[in-house]
């Protein structure tokens, strides 16, 4: 295609086909592999622990990351800590806040879930595409 042909309407009507299906794609596979752990987690639970991974968020600070409301995250919260996968902590420096960090028991299992195995989908589409065309999506994502 060259710069004639570009079409800024037509472009973005594909990126938003080819986002959703790629996002479809990699939800549903997300899916499966959480059925299959053994560890009766979901996506939005796991998601909120892979944001505190990095180190402990309150529920808002959480919510603004997963761009989720943050009544939505209460529950996940609230179903993880009951797990022991999380705990809810004051903050010694401002008794308001009461950051979410993850147990010992939530870092052995997001560690488990967050190994890639042979025969994931987006991993196989990755190495179809080579380390140049792979780090060149990723860049442009």
């Amino acid at each position: 295609m060259t710069h004639e042909d570009y079409d800024l309407r037509q472009t973005t009507l594909e990126l938003r086909f080819l986002v959703a299906a790629v996002t479809k794609t990699i939800g549903r596979a997300m899916q499966d592999r959480l059925a299959k752990s053994g560890h009766a987690i979901t996506p939005v639970q796991l998601g909120l622990m892979r944001t505190t991974l990095s180190g402990p968020q309150t529920i808002s600070e959480a919510s603004k990351l997963m761009m989720m409301d943050p009544s939505t995250l209460v529950p996940v919260v609230d179903a993880l800590e009951a797990r022991g996968m999380v705990e809810r902590r004051k903050d010694p420096a401002d008794r308001r806040r009461v950051p979410i960090h993850l147990t010992a028991s939530g870092r052995q299992m997001l560690a488990s879930m967050m190994d890639l195995h042979d025969g994931d989908s987006l991993m196989e589409a990755l190495a179809h595409m080579g380390p140049d065309g792979a780090l060149q999506l990723r860049d442009l994502l």
